[in-house]
């Protein structure tokens, strides 16, 4: 009866954090949408979402390098078209299922007892509440996928009880892998294993020790090398500051007090009740401080067992990881809120906000498990049984009281919070303007809603899922309204000029009788996939003139008048004439394209040289046109 008991309690808190994932999973299903979010534009703004070249994927951006995760954002665009909701769907699942999965590994190896490891696994709900890395940008979660390389390299680290050559090497790549996901990965690495090879030197006898400090150098070089490249490519250059905010500090209050209030969200306590918050944040920081050195003096005993030595050696590495995590947070993050937000209870609430909380998730379930060792030590059984009753209100109590489970009401209130930016997007195509939609794309100096109609035209052209739900409208010869890939007033790209002197502004000279501007628009790979280019100027010249366009197609090396189109056009009258061009070929274009504006010497003025591709051959749809920017 006492086993079915067991089991049966056993299964109750297990279901507690699955419970959450699935109910965050079916939330951003029903509720997501299919739409880029501020950051998620910069791929679409600067032309590279689909890009694997090493120059790209290894520049730092936002204090951080992140080859890893440009990677996959890259594979993702390329194999769901960026579908957000499949994107963000699948990076949940996998994420977070993988970081469930290893967690009960961890601590049902450890624990030896399958009761014992529920009540600490029914802690990872808080690790799952909602409003945290999805449901917006698809990119936040590179934030937190290095945990599950460090704790798949814990694992190996540290139940591998016979030592093998590849474990280094493995260790050593799930290390990297980590610390090129994000620039918290690399450091999380290194605290991690100089923590782990301290424990391993204190805690465990010769022979195991030595297994594990060998496993944890292969760690400890990963993560140098990680923090190294991180620190000089991407911290440096900034001096360590983000959009100009300056750093904290240790020797600062607000820092401290900002470090409490991540580790109150983590807790899932209510920030309307900011002194129950404090106290129970400082009593539960407490409690873990004191638990890691009695765990280590327990583990450094002559009689003590593996068991002992195991649970000491995770809970103080994974201690360490998210201490030295929280302190980054704390360091780049106290001093991102409003001049006036000074008291220190108004800054512990503001620490509850957004997303950084995540990573102190992790310690709870280990505190836990340290605290029924402890309490098995001293032999005080009967109160585990009766404690894990007590948890299971609590947590219960805890998550629906802090929104544990709300992830319906947030992910609807996200989704209405977003409908204002897709309103703005179809009204201004449908207005065939520039597209400026406060709150959609990340701003630009003092431009708070930059033009996206670039990062529009690339998102069509490269294949992007959202862009079926915001079409283009039509033509009036029913034809479509392709969006223009080169625009010369917003992207010049590479141009030469042959008797022409740019004069500023949309002035033009031209001082001889073939004047020439040639104009390579770095889509390569668009312009040999496009059977037909769609070329509109806007230009105004002084008396009556003629123009040319002259194009190539594979296998040309020159231009030539066979490949060429003409235009009359006539003298100023207060408005800018527009002729177009429509230029057809089978086999596609090639770059430069050349533009002849005028026959005479005058002055003149250019307002605009769009390109588009109305028809395009069907190997360039989707991801095959990511190499469409060379440059």
């Amino acid at each position: 009866m006492k086993n079915q008991y067991q089991r049966f309690f056993s299964r109750i808190l297990i279901a507690l954090p699955l419970l959450s994932l699935f109910l965050g999973a079916v939330a951003w299903l029903r509720y997501g949408m299919d739409l880029p979010w501020f950051d998620d534009w910069r791929g679409y703004v600067e032309g590279n979402i689909h890009s694997l070249a090493p120059a790209y994927l290894f520049r730092p951006l936002n204090d951080t390098m992140a080859p890893v995760g440009f990677a996959l954002d890259a594979i993702a665009q390329r194999t769901l078209d960026g579908n957000s909701i499949a994107y963000q769907f699948l990076s949940m699942v996998m994420v977070l299922g993988g970081l469930l999965l290893l967690q009960w590994k961890l601590l049902h190896k450890t624990l030896g007892n399958t009761l014992h490891a529920s009540i600490c696994f029914a802690l990872t709900v808080l690790m799952l509440q909602p409003d945290s890395y999805w449901g917006r940008e698809n990119l936040a979660y590179h934030q937190c996928l290095p945990l599950v390389f460090i704790l798949g390299a814990l694992w190996l680290m540290v139940f591998s009880e016979v030592r093998k050559a590849w474990h280094g090497p493995v260790v050593f790549v799930l290390g990297l892998l980590a610390g090129f996901t994000y620039i918290s990965g690399a450091f999380g690495v290194l605290s991690a294993g100089i923590a782990l090879f301290v424990v391993a030197r204190v805690c465990h006898g010769k022979d195991a020790s030595r297994d594990l400090r060998w496993r944890a150098g292969w760690f400890i070089l990963a993560g140098a090398i990680a923090v190294g490249v991180q620190v000089w490519f991407a911290v440096l250059p900034s001096s360590g500051t983000h959009a100009g905010i300056p750093l904290a500090f240790p020797h600062e209050l607000q820092f401290w007090v900002f470090f409490l209030g991540k580790i109150g969200r983590s807790l899932l306590l209510p920030p309307g009740s900011p002194e129950l918050s404090l106290a129970i944040t400082l009593l539960v920081s407490g409690l873990a401080i004191v638990v890691a050195p009695l765990l280590v003096a327990r583990a450094k005993k002559a009689h003590s067992t593996l068991q002992d030595k195991r649970i000491a050696t995770i809970y103080v590495t994974v201690a360490a990881l998210v201490v030295v995590y929280m302190m980054l947070v704390a360091a780049g993050r106290t001093n991102y809120r409003a001049l006036e937000m000074q008291q220190p209870m108004d800054i512990f609430v503001f620490a509850f906000t957004r997303f950084h909380f995540f990573w102190a998730t992790l310690l709870w379930p280990w505190l836990i498990a340290a605290v029924i060792l402890l309490l098995r030590a001293a032999n005080w059984r009967p109160m585990l049984q009766g404690g894990a009753a007590v948890l299971t209100f609590l947590l219960v109590v805890l998550a629906a009281k802090g929104g544990g489970y709300a992830h319906m009401n947030i992910n609807r209130d996200m989704a209405a919070r977003r409908v204002p930016i897709a309103l703005c997007l179809h009204d201004k195509l449908q207005k065939r303007g520039e597209i400026r939609c406060p709150g959609m794309i990340p701003p630009q100096f003092t431009d708070l809603a930059p033009d996206a109609t670039g990062s529009y035209a690339y998102a069509w052209y490269s294949g992007a899922s959202f862009v079926r739900y915001f079409p283009l409208p039509a033509n009036a010869d029913g034809s479509l309204n392709a969006p223009s890939f080169y625009q010369l007033s917003r992207y010049p790209g590479k141009l030469r000029l042959d008797e022409l002197d740019y004069l500023g502004g949309r002035t033009v000279l031209a001082k001889g009788s073939d004047p020439k501007l040639y104009i390579d628009t770095s889509r390569a790979a668009l312009m040999r996939s496009c059977l037909q280019l769609k070329v509109d100027v806007e230009m105004r010249v002084q008396p009556n003139d003629r123009a040319q366009l002259y194009f190539l197609t594979p296998g040309m090396t020159n231009h030539t008048e066979a490949k060429s189109h003409g235009a009359t056009i006539g003298p100023s009258t207060g408005e800018f004439h527009t002729m177009s061009f429509t230029l057809d070929s089978d086999t596609g274009f090639l770059d430069p394209l050349r533009f002849d504006p005028v026959t005479q010497p005058q002055m003149l003025e250019m307002l605009d040289f769009k390109v588009s591709c109305p028809k395009r051959q069907k190997k360039a749809q989707g991801w095959s046109a990511s190499s469409w920017r060379t440059d």
